[in-house]
């Protein structure tokens, strides 16, 4: 899978390519950074988990609960289009874990973890 915009930033840039591990069945742990489709416009785009069901998150309007199967998700950048704009994502939107950068070179590694 190749970025190719800034919503991930600093930890993901476009130009960096990713495999992904599609066999996820169930939002990973919070943290964990997965390509998804997006609510509304099912475009592929990758994001962080912030938290999963059972879960509440505190959001601009108050606080938000997770139903079973869902996750928010956000870009690590302050302006990414994320849960804060279309809420939670239902697990059928879940398409793979991102596991590892390996383009370009000198930032090929893990991917994941807290931001």
């Amino acid at each position: 899978v190749a970025v190719a915009e800034w919503s991930m930033a600093p930890a993901l840039e476009p130009g960096d390519w990713l495999i992904v591990d599609p066999r996820v069945r169930d939002w990973p742990p919070p943290g964990a950074v997965v390509l998804l489709r997006e609510p509304g416009s099912g475009e592929l785009v990758v994001k962080r988990v912030v938290a999963r069901a059972p879960a509440t998150v505190a959001t601009e309007f108050g606080p938000m609960p997770l139903d079973e199967g869902e996750a928010w998700v956000e870009g690590d950048a302050p302006a990414s289009h994320d849960s804060r704009h279309y809420g939670p994502v239902p697990r059928d939107r879940l398409v793979a874990r991102v596991v590892i950068r390996y383009w370009p070179p000198r930032r090929a590694g893990r991917v994941g973890g807290a931001r």
